[in-house]
């Protein structure tokens, strides 16, 4: 697995990026998308998950998210 990495690295498959990661300080731990709720963006549905919304199927980032809870 390490060979197959080294390989789309150095072939400029893989790309490095800074991101924000949510953190929550009760559980002490980074949350992944689906660990987030809000209100979808685009169509203010409430309660939808970090990356997509399944009333409108929009998708966004979790720091897109109108009042983002964990």
């Amino acid at each position: 697995s390490e060979y197959i990495y080294r390989q789309l690295k150095d072939n400029y498959h893989i790309a490095t990026r800074k991101i924000t990661q949510f953190f929550d300080p009760e559980k002490e731990m980074f949350l992944a998308d689906r660990f987030i709720k809000g209100t979808c963006p685009k169509c203010k549905t409430e309660d939808q998950y970090g990356d997509n919304c399944e009333a409108c199927g929009a998708t966004y980032t979790p720091a897109e998210l109108i009042n983002p809870r964990s």
